[in-house]
């Protein structure tokens, strides 16, 4: 007997207008849904058409055992009317044989009285007795044969009996069938077209118009995907990619997500993105043994290409938001928080620091790049930005990986106006003291420089001021006239090159250490600066003395004060 299938409930399947997200799954399961009940309605369809045959056969029967009821019938009622007849005979019989009885019973008695004349005619009386034996017997076969046609007319009364209750049953599932004819008719009415749709014939057939298998393309009621991605570069543009769920394999697959503990197999997902064949988002999930299982997400979006790199969906989407509803979660790593540093030119336009549309975040910065703190060349470091909501500030640190000096830059520009300031060197311990340098009257060198050569030493400050030093010792004749006062010798011109160039004369002092003369000493000896000659790169210096003095032994400090710039 047919049984009539559940109608499932096709309103789980309902999705809102713009739910992509939602639209394939829910599609998917309702293709299944519909393919599943359209089979249900073809088992019930088939069993229904095996009742009705299984009843035209009984109702032939029926007919047949009613016909033979009828003719049963028929027959019982003239066996009735026999068995009437035979039953008046049979009374009859029976009052022949009782009164046959009666006249045993008195030739017995006669026989009785009478033995001689019994004994006279012997034969005649067993003759007698013979033909009462006989009637006797006669007499039990009729009482015997009344009885047989009772059996028969309560044989005749079951067989009709039997007839009816066929007929009353072969009406009952006539009735029944017309019942379930009536259901499948009714549920054939809500199918739907799908009932006389193809299915598919493969779990990835994509025909137009067939009903989704269970499992196809990798769905719902399959234990793994259906088939192999049949991309064997995962890298290569999901052009003509049919929407599903695929299995992957690391032995035939590359270009995959960087997954921790390099899993070799797992899923990749197809979803569109959009009406068109070239704009798809892929998901990978997977997990290697002793890692936690990781998803990650790249889209594709036809001339736009690939949007990004791959990206992990972290655990975060199964946490509570922190912030607004609005913004987007961070995965750990995003921006070089939580992780290393991702590659700069991923974010960057053409590997140029003016570009204010950078997210704030740490990169990884190599190669040739435009607008650095280096000029436009080779730059091998992190770049840090952070920007203001209003997008008129935005601040870049450059951090040169350098053995020596690992020097750091920063600098900020407004993106209002589009407009980058100078890069400025931050200063810290390892180069406060170095070499100064100067660039349009800005330092770009250390705070502090200090050294020495063969003239003397100096110090140079950020700032353009200088300060140089240096000593002098030598026999001198302090003999000749001239610019002094009457009566006073002084010694010949002597330079003095200066360690390091000024940029204008600068300021002298001299400090007389000791002289030597022999037995005198002359503390008034002086030593003043001689002006005739560069004051920009030496300096002149005669020694004085109130009378003459030959071969005198002297030794001086001086100090020069100025600018290097």
């Amino acid at each position: 007997m047919a049984t009539a299938p559940t109608v499932p409930n096709f309103s789980q399947y309902n999705f809102e207008l713009g739910d992509r997200s939602a639209v394939v799954t829910k599609q998917n399961g309702l293709n299944a849904a519909l393919a599943q009940f359209g089979n249900s309605l073809a088992v019930m369809t088939e069993s229904i058409n095996d009742d009705l045959t299984v009843m035209e056969q009984q109702k032939s029967a029926t007919q047949q055992a009613a016909q033979a009821g009828s003719e049963s019938a028929q027959q019982a009622a003239a066996d009735r009317q026999a068995v009437a007849e035979d039953r008046a005979h049979v009374d009859q019989q029976k009052q022949a044989i009782d009164t046959t009885a009666g006249q045993v019973n008195s030739h017995a008695q006669q026989v009785a009285t009478d033995k001689q004349t019994v004994a006279d005619n012997t034969a005649t009386a067993t003759q007698a007795a013979q033909d009462a034996g006989a009637a006797a017997g006669a007499s039990i076969q009729a009482k015997n044969d009344a009885q047989a046609l009772y059996g028969d007319l309560a044989a005749v009364d079951a067989a009709k009996s039997d007839a009816q209750q066929a007929a009353t049953t072969a009406t009952q599932g006539a009735q029944t069938a017309t019942e379930k004819a009536q259901e499948a008719s009714e549920l054939l009415a809500n199918a739907g077209t799908a009932f006389d749709k193809d299915a598919q014939e493969t779990l990835t057939d994509a025909t137009p118009g067939r009903l989704a298998l269970v499992g196809a393309f990798g769905g719902y009621g399959a234990k793994l995907a259906s088939e192999q991605y049949p991309l064997s570069d995962v890298e290569t543009p999901p052009v003509d990619i049919a929407s599903g769920r695929y299995s992957f394999n690391t032995a035939f697959h590359t270009n995959l997500p960087p997954v921790e503990g390099g899993a070799t197999f797992g899923t990749i997902e197809v979803i569109p993105l959009s009406d068109s064949n070239n704009r798809n988002k892929l998901v990978v999930r997977t997990g290697a043994a002793g890692h936690p299982f990781e998803e990650w997400e790249r889209a594709y979006i036809g001339a736009g290409g690939w949007v990004g790199p791959w990206k992990k969906v972290g655990e975060a989407k199964y946490r509570d938001v922190v912030g607004p509803d609005s913004e987007p979660l961070m995965s750990k790593g995003a921006f070089g928080l939580g992780a290393k540093a991702p590659i700069a030119t991923d974010y960057f336009s053409s590997a140029n620091f003016n570009d204010f549309n950078v997210p704030d975040g740490s990169y990884t910065v190599a190669g040739t790049w435009l607008n650095g703190p280096l000029g436009n060349g080779n730059h091998t470091g992190l770049v840090e930005v952070k920007g203001r909501v209003f997008g008129n500030q935005t601040v870049q640190v450059f951090r040169n990986r350098s053995i020596a000096n690992s020097e750091v830059y920063e600098r900020w520009g407004d993106g209002a106006n589009d407009i980058w300031y100078p890069w400025q060197l931050v200063y810290k311990q390892n180069n406060i003291i170095g070499t100064v340098s100067q660039s349009g009257g800005m330092p770009t060198g250390a705070v502090f420089e200090r050294d020495s050569n063969s003239l003397g030493t100096w110090i140079k400050h950020a700032d353009g001021s200088m300060t140089c030093g240096g000593f002098y010792s030598g026999v001198v004749d302090i003999t000749t006239t001239g610019f002094v006062t009457a009566g006073a010798r002084r010694s010949a011109t002597i330079t003095q090159d200066y360690p390091q160039p000024f940029i204008s004369t600068p300021v002298i002092e001299f400090t007389l250490s000791y002289d030597s003369t022999g037995p005198n000493t002359y503390f008034d000896i002086t030593a003043c600066q001689f002006t005739s000659v560069n004051s920009d790169i030496r300096f002149g210096m005669v020694f004085t003395a109130p009378v003459a003095v030959t071969g005198a032994e002297v030794r001086l400090s001086w100090t020069a004060f100025g600018r290097w710039y």
